[in-house]
This record gives structure tokens, C-alpha cells and sequence, in this order.
């Protein structure tokens, strides 16, 4: 079945001749054409940029945008890892603290001191006073 029967087809033949000759009569030289042509508005910017050029574009853009996003994600793993590396800084620094108050409090002079006196060790001034008093001569 034919959606155009041969007269319709005919009509719309002639009638496209018809419009041709009607444009080719009204135009007397090519100036005309080109006023005709100076005066149509100009394709826009995306309209005079080549398929294959667009397509680059938007790609490269696409990469970028997934560099930029990618990028920003690391930075934030990186940040959460020095994050969790700074608090362990300070845990270890307060525990090193710690042990060395404990060491102290182990060995330091006072309980170096009192140890010694319960040991039966002299203090440095009574050695001292010990030294400046005369003696008993000793009997040989």
C-alpha cells in the first residue's frame, strides 16, 4: 500500500518546482544572494564546533572532573590517616610520660636518700661533722 499515490506525489514535485522558479525569478543576480545569505543570523557556537572536536572537549572535561573528584577523596582518606596517626602521637607521648614519672618516682634522689639512710648510710654533713671532730687516738 502506497501512503502517496502518484498525484500526491506529482502535486508536491510540481509545487517544489514551482517554489524554485518562483525564488530564481524574484533574484535577479548572485548580490542578491549574498544579502540574502550576509543577512542570515550565524550558526551559534556549538552549531560551527566539528563532532569529533565536541566530543574531545567533553571528554577531556570528563577526565578532568574525575581527576579533580578522585583527588579530593585521597586527600580526605590521607587527612582521616594523619588524623588517626596524630592521636596515636599523643597517646604514645602521654604513656612515655607516664613511665618516665613512674621511673622517677622510682629512683629518684629523695628515694634514693631515704633508702640509703634505712640502710644505715650517713648523710654527706655528718660524715662531714664526723671528719672535723677530733678523734681518740687509736692503740696499737
Amino acid at each position: 500500500m502506497n501512503l502517496f499515490s502518484n498525484k500526491q506525489r506529482q502535486h508536491s514535485t510540481t509545487r517544489n518546482k514551482r517554489a524554485v522558479d518562483q525564488a530564481m525569478l524574484s533574484l535577479s543576480n548572485w548580490r542578491e544572494l549574498t544579502v540574502i545569505d550576509e543577512s542570515a543570523s550565524k550558526p551559534k557556537v556549538v552549531a560551527r564546533i566539528p563532532t569529533l572536536h565536541f566530543g574531545i572537549i567533553i571528554f577531556v572535561i570528563a577526565a578532568i572532573l574525575t581527576v579533580y573528584i578522585g583527588q579530593t577523596h585521597r586527600s580526605q582518606d590521607l587527612l582521616g590517616e594523619i588524623n588517626t596517626e596524630r592521636r596515636e602521637n599523643v597517646r604514645l607521648h602521654l604513656q612515655h610520660n607516664r613511665l618516665v614519672a613512674d621511673l622517677n618516682a622510682a629512683i629518684g634522689p629523695s628515694v634514693i636518700h631515704s633508702r640509703g639512710t634505712s640502710l644505715g648510710l650517713k648523710r654527706i654533713h655528718q660524715l662531714e661533722d664526723d671528719h672535723l671532730t677530733p678523734q681518740p687516738p687509736s692503740v696499737p
